[in-house]
């Protein structure tokens, strides 16, 4: 049953971990099932203190893992749910109720709120990596360069974040040096991507502001020419979704 609060003692144990978590997810994904859904602040069997509990024991655990993954599996496998419309409606639903929750541990560590607000719309569901890379971006925020960060970064997610996977980049249509950098830049992230720390996620996207910037001053990219202009959309989709993993950077402030 721990933790009782939202900032009381979690499981010490691996197993007592695991039985929390499903004890607490099992009451979330019931009473989802039947609609009754926390509103307000009406909350009369404690969904949100069970929430948070997840929260803390996923944290406390260092546990790193898809939630939408662990959730379809759980509604597939043990709930016996057939619909994909159904199943697709309470995953989504669960996994913003959860974030919520996730806010809520943000606020304890007094992380600033359009920090939280980024995190909050972040195309990533892994709850430990979320409150690390919030945790990353406050560490950063003094410094001298963040807003400049921040802002190149911001241009690409703009300018590219409707293009839809998969991201085809033909070498032979890159025209610039600036170009060519930026998209030999972008191979390079993906490839450290998956094995990068949070540290060394948010160096590697702040490596990449100075070929941000030089690619926007010497290229435009929405040009007359069909093949090009989606070919420059698809070099800065592929860096676009790296960055949304990390936060969405346009909701953060820098003035």
């Amino acid at each position: 049953y721990l933790p009782l609060s939202s900032e009381g003692d979690v499981p010490q144990s691996v197993v007592g971990s695991v039985l929390a978590v499903a004890d607490k997810l099992d009451s979330v994904i019931s009473f989802f099932k039947q609609g009754m859904i926390p509103t307000g602040s009406n909350d009369p069997y404690a969904l949100r203190r069970q929430t948070i509990g997840i929260v803390q024991i996923i944290e406390a655990n260092n546990w790193s893992f898809s939630f939408k993954e662990l959730l379809e599996v759980a509604l597939e496998k043990i709930y016996g749910l057939k619909d994909a419309a159904q199943i697709e409606g309470l995953v989504e639903a669960i996994t913003s109720f959860t974030k919520s929750r996730v806010l809520q541990k943000l606020q304890s560590y007094h992380i600033s709120h359009d920090i939280q607000e980024a995190i909050l719309h972040a195309e990533n569901d892994d709850i430990l990596m979320s409150i690390h890379y919030a945790q990353a971006l406050a560490a950063h925020q003094a410094d001298e360069d963040y807003k400049m960060v921040v802002e190149a970064l911001a241009r690409v997610v703009n300018i590219s974040h409707k293009e839809v996977a998969p991201y085809t980049v033909a070498s032979e249509l890159l025209e610039t040096a600036s170009e060519k950098n930026l998209y030999v830049q972008g191979n390079h992230l993906a490839t450290i991507w998956n094995q990068a720390t949070i540290e060394e996620a948010y160096q590697a996207l702040r490596d990449l502001t100075p070929y941000i910037t030089a690619y926007f001053e010497e290229n435009m990219v929405m040009v007359d020419n069909a093949a090009v202009k989606q070919n420059r959309l698809a070099t800065l989709a592929r860096i676009s979704q790296h960055i949304l993993q990390v936060a969405d950077v346009r909701k953060l402030i820098t003035k």
